[in-house]
């Protein structure tokens, strides 16, 4: 398996991928917009392939989160005073193709962003990895330690993990 930037993955293999969340939402992303974007540095995507298929991707861009103070409490995130709004990181889409769903791809594909998130951190400050799950995804992240904040519409809820819960 490689990982690489999506500008130097060959546009046939880009336009193969495809999704079954959310009628291919994120695989649209994938096809039509995440090359512009990484050129214009609005995300950064980088995908796995075999060699042959494209297996799944993820895009980032920095950001911030809005975090209420009961949250902050009841998590016991100890990030005291007036401050409601924090240094993130958003992943902005992550897919795993169609053909490859079910085999443990979603979890290494996070696994691979956190750890480019946990190296970031070192260098920029950051206190949270954010994300909007898609309805039905809320569980996979759950597991994985991210907390839900907010429904962001019908289709997407607002999910958040400390970056302190982001082990060596």
């Amino acid at each position: 398996m490689f990982l690489q930037e999506v500008t130097a993955v060959d546009e046939a293999l880009l336009n193969r991928f495809k999704c079954s969340n959310n009628d291919d939402k994120v695989g649209s992303y994938l096809r039509n917009e995440a090359v512009a974007h990484h050129k214009k540095s609005l995300t950064k995507t980088h995908v796995v392939t075999n060699g042959e298929e494209i297996i799944g991707f993820y895009a980032m861009f920095a950001d911030s989160v809005q975090v209420f103070k009961n949250k902050i409490q009841q998590q016991g995130w100890g990030l005291g005073g007036k401050q409601k709004q924090f240094p993130a990181v958003r992943i902005h889409y992550m897919g795993v193709d169609q053909k490859f769903e079910g085999q443990g791809y979603g979890s290494a594909l996070l696994y691979s962003a956190l750890d480019v998130i946990y190296e970031m951190n070192e260098f920029v400050g950051i206190n949270f990895i954010a994300l909007e799950a898609i309805n039905g995804t809320e569980e996979f992240y759950q597991q994985k330690e991210f907390v839900h904040l907010y429904s962001v519409n019908r289709d997407l809820n607002m999910m958040v993990l400390k970056i302190e819960s982001i082990q060596d």
